[in-house]
């Protein structure tokens, strides 16, 4: 392991690269099942984290001749000071990046870790829910004998006076009625807002305030608060999602 390079270093289509060179090439076409990659926190504040992970992940599938080959994305874990009002964030930007990376390719899946944070440690202790996690999406993408990769979200439409948020999986909320982290937002940054959301099935629906709503945000913030899983205790990922 190597503590907080960024990605590019990684690829071998970045040029002549240290790390690449002297610790991926040097494999050739080594025979492996899967990768669980757990990077991302020196990339943050520099936009296009998807394109590069989709060409660090396309890179590595080149390597080891295998088109294949499935990748376990870590989505990042909370790090930083709470907040108590919508922010920008550049940590939830690049988690959403991991998230569309990963659902743009059908053989990776983001294991997401935005409960497990410690505000004042980069490198958290729970390392065991981790692994647990990165099991469950293994069972899927790399074994194929059932099991789960998270719930994630498919779209947002309003219905009425709400926001309706469809996902993979049924919800439960925990330690609460309501849903933490939601936002409503507009166009611009100034715009975003808490609302109250709740449960239904596989759909969270947000509570509507008349103002005007392009998107919603989930748990965007360094160090977010969040009481959204799936059956298994898998957590919602950061995201943010267009209205349609």
């Amino acid at each position: 392991s190597v503590g907080q390079p960024p990605t590019a270093p990684w690829e071998g289509s970045s040029g002549v690269s240290t790390i690449y060179n002297a610790m991926v090439s040097p494999l050739g076409p080594l025979g492996i099942r899967g990768v669980a990659w757990y990077q991302g926190e020196a990339d943050v504040g520099q936009p296009g984290y998807d394109r590069r992970l989709a060409a660090w992940m396309a890179n590595w599938r080149a390597q080891f001749r295998d088109a294949q080959l499935p990748f376990l994305i870590v989505g990042l874990a909370g790090w930083g000071k709470p907040v108590s009002n919508p922010v920008e964030s550049g940590w939830a930007a690049l988690i959403n990046e991991q998230r569309l990376a990963t659902e743009r390719d059908q053989r990776s899946a983001l294991a997401s870790a935005i409960d497990l944070g410690e505000p004042n440690d980069i490198h958290p202790a729970n390392k065991q829910e981790v692994g647990r996690r990165l099991a469950l999406a293994a069972h899927v993408l790399v074994y194929r004998d059932g099991g789960t990769v998270g719930p994630l979200p498919i779209n947002a439409a309003r219905e009425g006076d709400k926001i309706v948020v469809t996902f993979t999986k049924p919800l439960q909320i925990l330690s609460g009625a309501n849903a933490n982290a939601f936002e409503l937002c507009g166009s611009s940054a100034a715009t975003c807002r808490y609302a109250d959301a709740r449960v239904n099935g596989a759909k969270v629906e947000i509570t509507g305030d008349r103002q005007s709503v392009t998107r919603v945000r989930y748990a965007w913030a360094d160090y977010p608060v969040v009481n959204l899983y799936d059956a298994d205790l898998l957590p919602v990922p950061v995201f943010e999602i267009a209205v349609q």
